[in-house]
């Protein structure tokens, strides 16, 4: 509560004491937090498929790999997979002729209307294969649905 209001101060320019005041008081807070100091403000993306929240800055890229992996609900098998497959990495430069990302997920499986599609919001390679937190997400709800359907053949 103390963070928004310095931001609003921040944003308005306000020194007006009485506005502050008024605007404290009808939020119930007592103290403000100065805006001096603070550093600018950026924008945080704090969840992303299905509302599921994204890695935590600085994990290494297996740890955030794990991350991923226990948030879709692939099991422990898939951290060894994971670094066979791609050392950890989820990026564009990461893949062969036919596959893609962490657990090199084949080309042939993304399309409109199919299962990836429908339940992680895949349509093409171009969904999952970057370093981007949404695209580490889906390849991990993709690896999961593709592991509910045929098991580890895939990765054999």
């Amino acid at each position: 509560m103390h963070i928004l209001i310095a931001i609003l101060l921040v944003i308005t320019g306000s020194t007006n004491n009485s506005w502050r005041d008024a605007d404290a008081g009808s939020l119930g807070v007592s103290q403000l937090i100065p805006a001096e100091g603070l550093a600018p403000a950026r924008r945080i993306i704090s969840s992303g498929l299905n509302g599921l929240p994204f890695a935590p800055e600085g994990l290494s890229d297996c740890a955030e790999m794990d991350f991923y992996r226990v948030q879709a609900g692939l099991p422990s098998r898939f951290s060894s997979i994971g670094w066979r497959e791609s050392n950890c990495r989820n990026e564009e430069s990461v893949h062969t002729f036919c596959c893609f990302g962490y657990w090199q997920l084949h080309k042939d499986h993304f399309y409109v209307g199919s299962i990836f599609d429908n339940e992680c919001d895949v349509r093409s390679r171009f969904d999952i294969d970057s370093d981007t937190p949404i695209d580490k997400q889906r390849q991990a709800c993709s690896a999961y649905r593709l592991f509910q359907r045929d098991g580890y053949s895939p990765w054999q």
